[in-house]
């Protein structure tokens, strides 16, 4: 039998929670996994000169920190209160704007040159992906950057290692982004990242 979806308030209570201090253990030492992100999202703003950035699901803003040293204005967004508190904590910048809230249902009154989703669309509730990414692409001017698990590498996890996911941790095929257009898919070990156009 196939689990029910959570509601919105369920996700939010499992990153207001056990989440928030799984990422908070990052802010004190490094982590791989966003040395890597950081990098490709370093390489790709060196390249177009972003003026303007929204990082969506930032969690504790450990990589909005990092891409605020070479974009003007970040606007970082996270559905948990509890990452966001801990990433205005330890991130203080007037370059950024933190704001929680659920993204599927927010509308922002300016268009960003580049949109970071890292990690995030995978944690996006089947029955919200499609508004969420429609969302991405009415605030995108230029680029979006899209990092995901590979579909075959996590349903793989979804058998053997279970308790390793997330509330929400859905396999996402390329098809998913068929509103943007593709202009690079990369293989990176067990991730994919997208460079697309809105």
């Amino acid at each position: 039998m196939r689990k029910k979806e959570p509601t919105i308030e369920e996700v939010k209570a499992f990153y207001d929670d056990q989440h928030n201090q799984h990422q908070s253990k990052w802010l004190r030492k490094a982590n791989p996994r966003l040395t890597a992100l950081a990098a490709f999202a370093q390489s790709q703003i060196i390249k177009t000169k972003p003026e303007s950035l929204l990082d969506v699901g930032c969690g504790v803003g450990i990589l909005t920190k990092q891409l605020a040293e070479l974009v003007q204005y970040i606007v970082a967004i996270d559905l948990s209160d509890a990452n966001i508190k801990t990433a205005k904590a330890h991130n203080s910048d007037n370059r950024i704007t933190y704001i929680s809230g659920d993204f599927s249902r927010m509308y922002l009154n300016n268009k960003f040159d580049m949109v970071c989703l890292f990690d995030v669309v995978e944690h996006i509730r089947p029955s919200d992906r499609q508004i969420f990414l429609m969302n991405v692409k009415k605030h995108c001017n230029k680029l979006v950057l899209v990092s995901i698990p590979d579909p075959v590498v996590l349903k793989k996890y979804k058998k053997t290692r279970p308790q390793d996911l997330q509330i929400v941790d859905e396999p996402v095929y390329d098809k998913v982004f068929d509103m943007f257009t593709l202009q690079h898919r990369i293989s990176a070990g067990k991730y994919i990242y997208y460079i697309l156009t809105p």
